[in-house]
């Protein structure tokens, strides 16, 4: 059995979730996830919440494609039940709180580098771009200063946007 930075080195350097990416619908998400989830309807686009998961979609020529997935990694710090069984079965336990370190170590090891992308307007946090992907991994550089239990280093997300 892969274990959780399994799932996150595919997802990253795939840019998919278990096959869905760019263009997939929530129809095909359901089949692949299960129901579960929460559904935000606006103006022509949806998000889909699984909990660690986040799908986006936009509406186009009738239907609902998604157009980014993000993993809330900093999610699982809060509860177990985030994870969705699909996941859970494929890659067991998912651990609360995933070091840079260690899942930079793993993207490597697959061949990929990553690269700090500057924003200034990320206060207390970093991004760095896999090459080669349009993925973007977001990790805590200051933890919030609210006492709560993130870590600085600690990876906070995972982006995957989908050219158009």
């Amino acid at each position: 059995m892969s274990d959780d930075l399994d799932f996150y080195v595919r997802t990253a350097t795939r840019g998919t979730v278990c096959g869905l990416g760019a263009g997939s619908l929530p129809t095909e998400w359901d089949l692949v996830l299960g129901g579960d989830c929460v559904d935000d309807v606006r103006k022509g686009r949806m998000r889909r919440d699984y909990g660690l998961l986040e799908a986006s979609f936009l509406r186009r020529e009738g239907e609902w494609q998604c157009t980014t997935v993000s993993v809330q990694v900093h999610r699982l710090v809060w509860a177990e039940d985030v994870v969705p069984r699909r996941l859970r079965e494929e890659h067991g336990d998912f651990r609360t709180h995933v070091p840079f370190a260690l899942l930079s170590a793993r993207i490597t090891e697959a061949g990929f580098g990553l690269e700090e992308v500057g924003d200034p307007s990320m206060k207390g946090f970093t991004a760095y771009r896999l090459s080669g992907t349009s993925s973007v991994l977001y990790v805590v550089r200051t933890p919030p200063g609210d006492g709560g239990p993130h870590q600085g280093d600690d990876v906070w997300s995972l982006a995957l946007s989908f050219p158009r």
